[in-house]
């Protein structure tokens, strides 16, 4: 059994690139396999692929930089949407709940345009991250930004 498993999305000129890599024990949660394999096959046209790999050097085109920006510089940078489900929402009205019609927009942004979503984590010491891409562990709700991250970044915004 691999440790990692990676998707791949198809590009214009038939080639792949990398789009998320996921670790096996996150793979292991209940559901998120099954998850994977649907949103390589169906949110795809042509459909993406799915690579099994030991470790991250088996994804040569996997770079990870954190980049750490304060709250104030990514929302002036990213531009969050306001929740138009839910005007009372968290974080100045941005957050979209983790359930119910809430989260199918995440997941139909995600698969429409999948670098404008964004996660709210509860990181360690019980302080609250944003990262970059659609995460599930520790989640506390998601944010739709206007301005897409690029494919080359990883971003941690720590909410001070």
């Amino acid at each position: 059994m691999a440790n990692f498993k990676a998707v791949y999305r198809p590009r214009d000129d038939g080639d792949f690139d990398l789009m998320m890599v996921f670790s096996q024990e996150y793979l292991e949660q209940d559901g998120v396999e099954d998850w994977l394999e649907n949103h390589a096959a169906l949110a795809f046209d042509p459909p993406g692929k799915i690579i099994e790999g030991d470790c991250l050097a088996d994804f040569p085109d996997v770079y990870v930089e954190r980049k750490p920006l304060n709250y104030d510089a990514w929302v002036e940078k990213y531009k969050p949407q306001k929740n138009h489900l839910d005007h009372n929402a968290s974080f100045d009205g941005t957050m979209y709940e983790t359930r119910g019609e809430e989260f199918a927009y995440v997941q139909d942004m995600d698969t429409k345009d999948p670098n404008r979503v964004w996660t709210i984590l509860e990181g360690d010491n019980d302080e609250t991250v944003i990262t970059n891409g659609l995460h599930f562990i520790n989640r506390l709700g998601y944010i739709i930004t206007e301005v897409p991250f690029t494919e080359s970044d990883f971003l941690e915004i720590v909410d001070d």
